[in-house]
Formats: C-alpha cells, sequence, structure tokens
C-alpha cells in the first residue's frame, strides 16, 4: 500500500508538472465564449434558475446538464479568472489517471509483484502504472484537458472510471448495491458527456480479462497475473442481463444526443459528407489515432474533414480508407488469434475500436476529420495492450514452477532495459504535454499554431480573422478570412465574416456581395441574414432589413438582439404594438440586459408613458450603474416630467450629479439634466450655473430653447417638460 501511495503521489504531480502552464492561459474563442467567458447562465453562478436551464438547454448542440452545472460551480468560485477553470480541469484529470491505475491495480494485482526488493525493477513491468501515466501525460490528453469547453471529457472520464471501479466491486461480491452503483456512475458521466454509451461493452471485455468472469466454451482463463484467474465462470446470459439497464441508458443517451444535435443543426448531411466517406474517414481515422498515440506530433485544435475541403480530396480520402481497413482487418486478427495466450490485446484493442464508434464519423457532428479529445477514453485500451505486453516480454518465469498462473517471476536484464525506455519515454510525453499545453495560451497562438501543423486548415484562419476583428484590426481580419476562402471557396460563415470586415473597413457593396455569397452556399443562415439586415437598416431599407431580420428570428428564436433590431425597425416605422412584442422578447430572454431596457425605455418615454420609462431605466442602472444615456434620461423625467406624482427632485438630481461626474461636465445634454435637477430640488443659483455651461458647450444653432430654459431658472421657476399629445 506505500508503494502505491508513492506511485499515487509521483504520479500527481508529474501531471501538475506537465499540465501546469495551461494555468496561464487565457479562454479562447473556440467555443470558450459559447460556454463559459460570455454565457450569461454560467457566469452567475450556481443557482436554483441556472439549474433548471442546465437541464432544459440545447446550448451549444449539446444536452449536458452536468457539465454546466460544473462550469457555474467554477464561476461561482473564481468568477471569471480561467487560472481556477484550468486548475479544477487539471485536477480532475489527474484524479482520473489515480482511479485509472486503482481500478488496473485492485483488478490484476500486479503492481510490483515478487520484487525482491522494495525499488528494484518489478518482473511485472509496474502494468497498471504505466498505463496509468501514459494516460495522464501523453500530449493527446491537452485538448482534453486544457481546453475549458471540454470540460465534459475529464466529467465522463471521471465516471467511468468510477463505474469500472463499482463493477470490479459487484464482480467480487455481487451486491445489488454495487450494480446500481454502476448505473448511477454511467447516468452521471452521459450528463456529462454522451461518449460513454459503450461502458457496457467495456465491461464485457473486462469481464472476459482480466476479471475472468466470462469464458466462451473451449476456452482456458484468460489470465495474466490476475486474481481472477481460478473464478468461476458466469453464462454469458446473466453477464448480458446484469448490463441491460445500462444498454437502456446508452439508448435513451444516444436518442437525446441525436435529437438535440439534429435540431440544432450540429450534424452533417449525406450530401456535404457522403456515406462512403464517411466511412472511409472513419477508417483512416482509427489508423490515425494509432499514429498519433505512438508519435503525438502535428497536434491542432481542428482537422479539416478532407470530403469538405475539395472533391479530389475526398476521392484520396477513399483510397486511403482501402489501405486503412486492411491495417486494421491485419491488426484484429492478430490480436483475436492470440486471445488466449495474450488476452490483454484483444482486449485492449478491442476497447480502442469500439469506444471510438460514438465519435468516429459515421455520423458526423461538425466539421472536423478527427479530435485529439476523442482518444480521452479509447487509447487506455491501448496503453492496455502495450503495457501488459511489454510485461510479458520482460519477465520469465522460473522453470520449476511450469506453467501454473501462480508461477514466481525472475527478473531479467530486458526488464532494466524496457524499464529505462519507458521512463524516458513517459518524460519524453510529458515534456511534449507541457510544451502543447502552450499553445492553447490564447486564441491567436491556437489558430497560428494548427495553421502551420495542418493543410487546408479554413477553420483556424476564420477564427483567426475573427479574433483581428474583434480586437478592431479589420484589415487582417479581412486577410485570414480570404485565406480561408482560398482553401474552402465554399465555407458560407467565411464569407459572412468576409462582409463583415469588408463593411467596417467602407466597403458595403463587397460587404453585400459576401452576405449573398453565403446565403447562396446556405439559404438559412441566421447570421448572414442578421448581417445583411444590418445593411440594409444602415442604407435605409428597412422593409428588406426587417424580411432578413424575420428569416433569422426562425432559426434563431432565442437570440434576444434580434429582438431589439426587429422592435427598432417596428419602432421606426410607427407599428409601436410590434415594437413593443419584440422589446418584451429580448427581456424575456435576457432581463438582465441594460442595453435592451434603456432601448425598451426610450421607446417608452417616446410613446409618452414617462412612469414605465422609469421604471425601465432604474432597471438597466441596477444592471449597469454607469450606463450615461439611461443617467441623462432618468434624471430628466424626473426632474422635468409633468406628472406631480412621478416627479422626484432629490433622485434626480442623485443621478444627474453621477452623470454629470462621469463626463466631467463636459456633455450639455448632462449638465442640461443637472441644471433641471437643481431646479426641481429648489437650487436655483445652482441650476442657473450649470445651464450657462451647457449653453456654452451647445452650437449657437440649437441655443434659444435652452436660452428660454435659463430664463425660467433666473425667475425661479422649474422647467416641465409638456405632455406628449
Amino acid at each position: 500500500m506505500g508503494r502505491d501511495i508513492a506511485f499515487a503521489m509521483l504520479l500527481t504531480l508529474c501531471v501538475a508538472a506537465a499540465f501546469g502552464p495551461s494555468l496561464g492561459n487565457d479562454f479562447v474563442s473556440f467555443d470558450d465564449g459559447d460556454y463559459v467567458a460570455e454565457n450569461v447562465h454560467v457566469q452567475r453562478g450556481l443557482s436554483w434558475e441556472g439549474v433548471g436551464w442546465a437541464f432544459t438547454a440545447a446550448h451549444s448542440n449539446n444536452w449536458h446538464p452536468l457539465t454546466w452545472l460544473s462550469h457555474m460551480l467554477d464561476s461561482e468560485l473564481f468568477g471569471a479568472n480561467p487560472r481556477g477553470h484550468h486548475a479544477v480541469s487539471v485536477g480532475i484529470h489527474a484524479l482520473n489517471a489515480l482511479l485509472l491505475f486503482a481500478f488496473l491495480r485492485l483488478a490484476t494485482s500486479s503492481f510490483w509483484a515478487a520484487a525482491p526488493s522494495p525499488w528494484a525493477p518489478a518482473p511485472s513491468f509496474w502494468a497498471p502504472a504505466l498505463t496509468a501515466a501514459l494516460f495522464a501525460l501523453h500530449p493527446l490528453r491537452v485538448e482534453s484537458v486544457t481546453w475549458i469547453s471540454e470540460r465534459k471529457d475529464l466529467l465522463a472520464g471521471l465516471f467511468f472510471m468510477l463505474a469500472l471501479l463499482a463493477h470490479l466491486r459487484h464482480a467480487r461480491r455481487g451486491s445489488r448495491a454495487s450494480r446500481l452503483s454502476v448505473a448511477l456512475c454511467m447516468a452521471l458521466g452521459l450528463l456529462a458527456k454522451p461518449m460513454i454509451v459503450t461502458l457496457p461493452l467495456v465491461l464485457l471485455l473486462l469481464d472476459y480479462w482480466p476479471l475472468g468472469r466470462w469464458r466462451p466454451a473451449g476456452e482456458a482463463p484468460a489470465a495474466l497475473t490476475t486474481r481472477a484467474a481460478s473464478a468461476a465462470a458466469l453464462p454469458r446470459s446473466r453477464l448480458l442481463a446484469e448490463k441491460l439497464p445500462l444498454f437502456v441508458l446508452a439508448l435513451a443517451s444516444a436518442g437525446v444526443t441525436l435529437a438535440v444535435q439534429s435540431a440544432t443543426g450540429a450534424t452533417q448531411s449525406l450530401e456535404n459528407i457522403p456515406a462512403a466517406a464517411r466511412v472511409a474517414n472513419a477508417l483512416v481515422s482509427y489508423v490515425a489515432y494509432l499514429g498519433m498515440s505512438v508519435w503525438p506530433a502535428g497536434l491542432a485544435f481542428f482537422y479539416p474533414h478532407p470530403a469538405l475541403v475539395s472533391p479530389a480530396a475526398g476521392l484520396q480520402l477513399v483510397l486511403a480508407g482501402v489501405g486503412a481497413a486492411l491495417l486494421l482487418a491485419a491488426l484484429s486478427f492478430v490480436a483475436w488469434r492470440r486471445r488466449q495466450s495474450d488476452p490483454h490485446l484483444v482486449v485492449g484493442w478491442l476497447w480502442y475500436l469500439v469506444t471510438l464508434l460514438p465519435v468516429i464519423g459515421l455520423v458526423q457532428v461538425g466539421a472536423q476529420a478527427r479530435a485529439d479529445r476523442y482518444t480521452y477514453l479509447p487509447t487506455i485500451g491501448l496503453a492496455i495492450a502495450l503495457t501488459w505486453s511489454l510485461q510479458k516480454w520482460a519477465r520469465v518465469r522460473d522453470p520449476r514452477e511450469g506453467d501454473s498462473t501462480s508461477a514466481r517471476a525472475v527478473i531479467t536484464p530486458r526488464a532494466g532495459l524496457a524499464g529505462a525506455a519507458c521512463l524516458a519515454a513517459v518524460a519524453a510525453l510529458a515534456v511534449a504535454t507541457s510544451a502543447q499545453s502552450r499553445v492553447w495560451r490564447d486564441s491567436i497562438t491556437l489558430y497560428q499554431h494548427a495553421l502551420g501543423v495542418t493543410r487546408d486548415n479554413y477553420l483556424a484562419a476564420n477564427n483567426l480573422g475573427a479574433v483581428h476583428a474583434r480586437a478592431g484590426r479589420y484589415g487582417a481580419a479581412a486577410e485570414q478570412y480570404r485565406n480561408a476562402l482560398r482553401m474552402r471557396p465554399e465555407h458560407a460563415e467565411a464569407h459572412s465574416n468576409l462582409g463583415i470586415a469588408v463593411e467596417r473597413l467602407g466597403d458595403a457593396d463587397a460587404a453585400r456581395r459576401h452576405y449573398e455569397e453565403a446565403l447562396a452556399l446556405l439559404p438559412d443562415f441566421a447570421q448572414a441574414h442578421v448581417n445583411l439586415g444590418g445593411l440594409d437598416a444602415s442604407q435605409e431599407r428597412y422593409a428588406a432589413a426587417l424580411q432578413h431580420y424575420e428569416v433569422a428570428l426562425r432559426g434563431r428564436p432565442a437570440d434576444a438582439t434580434l429582438h431589439l433590431n426587429v422592435a427598432g425597425i417596428h419602432l421606426h416605422e410607427g407599428r409601436p404594438s410590434e415594437a413593443e412584442s419584440h422589446y418584451r422578447s429580448a427581456l424575456e430572454l435576457e432581463p438582465e440586459r441594460a442595453e435592451a431596457r434603456l432601448k425598451y425605455g426610450l421607446a417608452l418615454e417616446a410613446w409618452g408613458e414617462s412612469p414605465a420609462a422609469v421604471a425601465q431605466y432604474r432597471e438597466a442602472l441596477r444592471v449597469a450603474p454607469d450606463l450615461l444615456p439611461a443617467l441623462q434620461r432618468l434624471a430628466w423625467l424626473l426632474a422635468t416630467s409633468p406628472d406631480d406624482a412621478l416627479r422626484d427632485g432629490a433622485e434626480a438630481l442623485r443621478w444627474a450629479r453621477q452623470g454629470a461626474e462621469a463626463t466631467r461636465h463636459r456633455k450639455a445634454e448632462f449638465l442640461l439634466a443637472l441644471a433641471a435637477a437643481n431646479a426641481e430640488a429648489g437650487h436655483f443659483d445652482e441650476a442657473r450655473r450649470w445651464q450657462g455651461k451647457a449653453i456654452q458647450l451647445t452650437p449657437r444653432s440649437q441655443r434659444p430653447p435652452l436660452e428660454r430654459q435659463l430664463e425660467l431658472y433666473r425667475a425661479g421657476l422649474p422647467y416641465r417638460e409638456q405632455r406628449a399629445q
């Protein structure tokens, strides 16, 4: 036990060192905004309202309420500081590695077995320890750990590992509580990410080896330094029956996931990616993940699907798929033939094949060919196959013991050689992981790295352009968008984004062409409709703008900004009831949005509903105390309203002073409100002083009405707005 604890501490320190650079990373624009940085539900922290949203929302094309609750808890604890979010992710990953080690250690009893001294290399070659280290420190883990949005991987992995331990307990004791624990762990994992739908199949594999509960007819016990070698086999029907609830959970989760992703448009159609290309890409990806596991170089946040880049690339993909199929068949044949002598090979290999199935691309979600994050659980199977094979190679049985499962192992020179090689390999992987963690430092670093290590990465170019655009560098943004279109001319989002950039640069005609091109490629593309609607509105083509906004609303009915845009057009066109309906919709969607309350208040004020406008301004200032237009309008109404019940000189003076101080007494409209508030409060000397200064800041042509107000203050009278007719 002492050695187990020592290894656990060492592994935890290694994980902390390898992923330590991620603690200095920022949020990246690749989904972190949707998940945390710009998600108002998450930013509010934990609340009953947030819990309700987590279980009912299909935000970001997924239903994973436990993931949302995890992000909310982080926001509750750390706010918008990414360091805390990263630290929690690193901690969960370290825990997952320790749980994997604990499961393998208990299931196979092969840690430091038969070592002649406490610190001598063990004949067993530390298979569980090496498996856990390879899992924990491999650079393929970086995306799952360092990308804050991928917390779902870590949580699903946590409950996957707990389910393995619960199943081990059930295999040893057979209690109903342990069976329920397995189902509960799987259910919680599915609430984090549906990736673990294959858990029942993994448990069946483990029943074969190392647990020895399943022995096909005619086969000897599949055992290699396992406690279960002499355990009685169970009928296959019983093993399947005990996992039936898990299969039901898996089917339910798969159904919900497919429904959500189809409804949100995340799945690719067969027209975009034909069936042949999907199958070919799946086969190639299986081989590619093998290569990335052996030599993890050129890792990127996104690998473009060849079928989406060009028809020629799609044809090459199909040809590569044939070669990949032959290689996979050969590896599968070898693993199957050696299933009795080396059961870890077939179990590890099938673990890899089976757990990748949900994300291998037969049902294509997104535009990626593959992703590093998809390997989080599958490559554990590869590590098991590798480490137990090395263990067998590195040890020799005492010939006096024959072939019994309790044979005493003897240390050989192979053990020292293999141990040194593995330690060097793990150290090299940890160094590479540390370097890869720095790739996620910020959005620009992430996208530039992807452009440097991959081909035709149109998404990296498009996203890099968006980073430049957000910073106001529209020239640099346009260059990257054009780069993305050179790689994939039919990328509707890049056309839409390029339209925004060139519109900001003053070329409205070019912007319109790109918006229209985006809609020609993707007629229901909501953002392109929004962009074209905004351009039409700026050119006073309100009917056309309204048409585009309404099309966009059909695709994004929960977009508060869209409702505000539609309300503004209705207001301009003199349709108050329609405008009010959309203002209310915007506030129902985002009740804490100060801008929406300000715009609604201005509309209410224009309709002569001053009391309602005052209520909206107060709410806006509650949310955003420094919202200057709301300060000015609220102070003005409270000081000048013809409604005696509405006026409040003291409150008006408080808001007016705040607005005037915020603008350093240099904005005429705030000084006018301050003068009116002082007059309402009976401070006419102050009213005259501020009114005079406001007049000095106002163009001569606009001074006459202000001078008439000044005469009222000189006469000791407050100013009153005229009632709306």
